[in-house]
Parts: structure tokens; C-alpha cells; sequence
């Protein structure tokens, strides 16, 4: 007799023998399998360090090969990191995109990505910072006089820094961390910032438990050559360029750093310099799965099985002469009892579970925005939810907002003492980044009216200037200056006499102001 069981060499696995039904999953190599879902699918554990130095002068000057390392491990495994978050916002997701998926040949293999990764970064990065940040001021200038923010305004329009914040934003969203970077022209004293890629600079910090930025590394590549700067409080240091293969660290040039300070800023978007999307990336993976899973059905089910039952003698070619006729023409013949035998012919066909299917897909998508933190507006009860309802089902979504606050509070608040050092040291007029305030602005739809038709059948005035503001269809002042044209033609005022009366009204508003 045929030993079909498989002895587990673990006697506490559900007895000491494991049919080979079960063999699957009990005694699978898992090395050899091609379908890995484990982290080190997408990048290796250290692909999200910080990178810590204490020794400027050693880093430099290239000591023990230590700012070559740093680099090295950057460009080829920090950036791969990058890479595999990049390609979750530009629909063409890693996960579906590598490995072998079907075993056989001939079987469809569809690999369709969805781009829930850059829906979860613009959800995220628009709810936080579409709306413009505004700004406020509590410091005093040395004349005494309060600062009414028209110098740190007058940076943000050169800047233009509304656009430059959501950029920077985004990046936080996306990769974890953001970069900027701040300079001046010569003979220039106004202040410049620059967005980094992520891909092209990384700090490097010290020792303590301030984790202060030692120096930045900006290390662009063109043509296949790393071309490095590195920055540090006081120095700027401009080396030769190189590849990673034939590492020649020689600095061409060196020159002040007239900040005082390392002019980079990085922005973090969490503790741990995660992006928004980066812990569901299993889920965005296993619902691409499910839904390419469902297409190769759809398309193999297309070739079903023809099955012939009963005495035939026809040849291949003759089958296949019917088949692309599209006719099946079958002769009976005679059993050796001289009985007439039948024919028949059917097509055999998979059966498709299309409500458990369907399920297992919506359970996947409801975890993912349950865990991303980003509210399910295609659910069809999103849009019947009371007002305390629908705090609930954004809850997350504000979590994750005040997480982004904090940090990006932080990163402003540096960009603006980086300016101070600078304008301290180099002229520009002075001002204090630590009273400056930073508010940002949920971006989330209201039904106005429906608060304005509250307020008014609870007993509220309303002006029509407020009204008018509040349409979409008219601009509110062109509207006020046609009523009151129709107000004077109607009371039958010369111009001259409307356009007095007007001006009287316009002096005592502005008196009243």
C-alpha cells in the first residue's frame, strides 16, 4: 500500500502525521517561491535610516571612505526605496509589475495596477495644504514698531510659496521626507528657496539627542556621474565628479558658506519618515492581484473545453474543419450487441464565485482606506451620514492632518531662521522666525447654504453682500453695482445725481471702516 502521508518533523503540529493534501502550506519552500509578499520584497530594512557623523572635517576629506559609503548606500539602497514609493504614484506599482504571477504559458497574464497609492498622496496632500497656509506675526522690528509680516510676505510671493509648500508636501506624502533648499544671486539680497528631489540629497546628523544637521549632501546624477556638494555651517565644498564604480573623491573647489548654518531643510511627514501610503502598500499589491486574477478568468474562460462523448471516428483535421465552421456534424455507430450508440457534444466552462470575489476585493479596498487613513467617498452611504457621522468617517483622515501639522510647522519654522542668519549676517531686514505662527487650512467640501438656510430660520441677518458672496453664478460686486443702477433708474435719478449718492454712501462706509 502507498504511503500517502507526510511526517511533520514538529510534534506539535496537529499530530504527527500531515496528509499531502496539506503539504502546500505546511511543507512549501518558501525561498523558492515566486509569490512574496515579505518587506524585503520592496527594499531592505536599513532603506530608511538616518545617517549619523560627528567628524565634518573626516567626512570631508573622505576618511575610511566614510562619505563614499554614505553615497553608495543612498544612491543604491535609499533610492531604490524611493524608486518603489514613485511607482505607486505613477500606476505602474511594483509589486504587480515583478515576478511571475502565472505558471502556465499559454494563460493570460494580466497585470493591472491601480494608482490607490498617488489617490491616497493627492487625497492627503490637498485635505492638508491645497488651501493656502497663512501666516502671523508676534514679534517686534528694532524701531519698536509691530511687524505686520509685509518682509516675510514679500519672500513667500518671490518664492512662491504657496506652490512651493504643496510641493513639498507632497513629497512628504509620497516618499516620507522632502528637501529644500535656500540660496542668493549675487548682488541679489533677496532670499531664494529651491525644492530638492529626494532622490539627489540626504543630511547627515550628529550625535546627539537633538540629532542637529551636520551637514547635506546634494548629489545629483547626469550622464551616469554622481557631480556631489556638501554644505556644512560654514563651509561649501564642491567635489569632482564620479561613478559609483571608480570612486574618486577629489573637492574641486571650497569656498563660505555665508549662512552660518546648513541652508537645507528637511521636511519629515512622520516619526518615522514614512509616506502615506507606504504601510498598505500589501493591500494596493493584494487588490491588484485580485483584480488581474479576475481578468485572466475572464480571458481563459473564453477558451473552454470541448468535450465529445460517444463512438466518433472523425480525424483532426476534420474537427478542426467544423470547429471554424462553426458546425459539429457526429456520426453514432453500433456497440458490439448491435445497439445504436449516441453522441454528444459540450463545452465544459469554470464556475465563477462572482458575489465571494467581489467581497474579498471590497474587504481589501475598506482595509486600505481604513488603515491609509483616507475616507471612502465611493461608499454609498458616505453621502446620508449625519454631521457627527461624518466626523467619524474623517477622524482618520484628521489624525493624519495634525501628525502632518507638526511636522511641517517644524520644517517652516527652520526655513524662516535659516532666512533670519542669513539677513543677520549678509543684510536684508531683520525679523524673528520664532513669533511667526503658521495656520493651515482643512480642504474639505461644506454645504454652505445648508448652514446659512440654519442660521437665518434660527433668527440670524444676513447681508446680501454675504449672500452674494457665497454663489457661485455672479461676482459680488459687479451684482451690488447693477442693484443699485436699478434701484436709481427705478427712483428716477439723472447719472449725475445717482453717482453722487453713491458717493456719499462709498464716504460714510469708509468713515464707518
Amino acid at each position: 500500500m502507498v504511503d500517502t502521508s507526510f511526517r511533520s518533523d514538529d510534534d506539535y503540529e496537529e499530530g504527527k502525521y500531515i496528509p499531502k493534501s496539506y503539504r502546500f502550506e505546511r511543507d512549501m519552500d518558501y525561498k523558492d517561491s515566486t509569490f512574496d509578499r515579505s518587506y524585503e520584497k520592496y527594499y531592505s530594512e536599513d532603506a530608511n535610516e538616518h545617517y549619523v557623523y560627528d567628524d565634518v572635517e573626516a567626512l570631508v576629506s573622505n576618511k575610511d571612505n566614510v562619505l563614499f559609503d554614505f553615497i553608495k548606500h543612498f544612491k543604491e539602497v535609499q533610492c531604490h526605496r524611493l524608486y518603489v514609493l514613485d511607482s505607486y504614484v505613477h500606476g505602474r506599482n511594483w509589486g504587480i509589475s515583478h515576478g511571475k504571477r502565472r505558471i502556465e504559458k499559454n494563460k493570460a497574464d494580466y497585470r493591472i495596477a491601480h494608482d490607490y497609492g498617488g489617490y491616497i498622496s493627492r487625497f492627503a496632500t490637498s485635505y492638508v495644504a491645497s488651501k493656502a497656509i497663512t501666516y502671523s506675526y508676534d514679534g517686534y522690528s528694532d524701531d519698536g514698531d509691530t511687524n505686520d509680516l509685509a518682509d516675510i510676505l514679500e519672500i513667500n510671493k518671490v518664492n512662491d510659496v504657496d506652490n512651493l509648500n504643496f510641493e513639498l508636501c507632497y513629497d512628504c506624502s509620497v516618499y516620507g521626507r522632502a528637501f529644500e533648499f535656500h540660496y542668493r544671486l549675487k548682488n541679489d539680497l533677496n532670499d531664494y528657496i529651491a525644492r530638492i528631489e529626494p532622490f539627489d540629497m540626504f543630511v547627515i546628523r550628529d550625535k546627539t539627542v537633538r540629532r542637529n544637521i551636520v551637514c547635506a549632501v546634494h548629489c545629483p546624477e547626469f550622464n551616469g556621474f554622481i557631480e556631489p556638494k556638501v554644505y556644512t555651517k560654514n563651509r561649501v565644498y564642491e567635489l569632482k565628479k564620479f561613478d559609483l564604480n571608480n570612486p574618486i573623491f577629489l573637492v574641486n573647489k571650497e569656498y563660505e558658506n555665508p549662512y552660518g548654518d546648513v541652508p537645507v531643510v528637511e521636511w519629515f511627514n512622520n516619526r518615522y519618515r514614512e509616506g502615506d501610503f507606504e504601510k498598505v502598500l500589501s493591500a494596493i499589491d493584494a487588490y491588484d492581484a485580485g483584480q488581474s486574477d479576475t481578468a485572466n478568468y475572464m480571458s481563459d474562460l473564453n477558451d473552454a473545453l470541448l468535450v465529445i462523448n460517444g463512438d466518433v471516428d472523425l480525424s483532426l483535421s476534420d474537427l478542426s474543419s467544423m470547429r471554424d465552421a462553426n458546425i459539429l456534424l457526429l456520426e453514432s455507430g453500433v456497440d458490439p450487441a448491435g445497439h445504436s450508440t449516441s453522441t454528444s457534444a459540450d463545452y465544459i466552462y469554470k464556475q465563477y464565485d462572482v458575489s465571494g470575489v467581489e467581497a474579498y476585493k471590497s474587504r481589501i479596498l475598506d482595509d486600505l482606506h481604513m488603515l491609509s487613513g483616507i475616507p471612502k467617498i465611493t461608499d454609498e452611504s458616505f453621502n446620508t451620514q449625519s454631521g457627527i457621522a461624518m466626523k467619524y468617517k474623517t477622524f482618520g483622515l484628521k489624525q493624519l492632518k495634525e501628525t502632518k501639522v507638526n511636522y511641517f510647522s517644524k520644517a517652516l519654522r527652520r526655513r524662516y531662521e535659516i532666512i533670519e542668519k542669513m539677513r543677520s549676517k549678509n543684510g536684508g531686514t531683520p525679523f524673528n522666525a520664532s513669533a511667526i505662527g503658521f495656520n493651515f487650512h482643512e480642504n474639505l467640501p461644506s454645504d454652505v447654504w445648508l448652514e446659512i438656510k440654519s442660521f437665518v430660520d434660527s433668527g440670524g441677518l444676513l447681508s446680501q453682500e454675504t449672500l452674494l458672496e457665497n454663489t457661485s453664478f455672479t461676482n459680488p460686486k459687479k451684482e451690488l453695482e447693477r442693484i443699485s443702477s436699478e434701484e436709481d433708474k427705478r427712483e428716477g435719478l439723472s447719472a449725475e445725481e445717482a453717482a453722487f449718492r453713491r458717493a456719499i454712501i462709498d464716504e460714510k462706509l469708509y468713515r464707518e471702516e
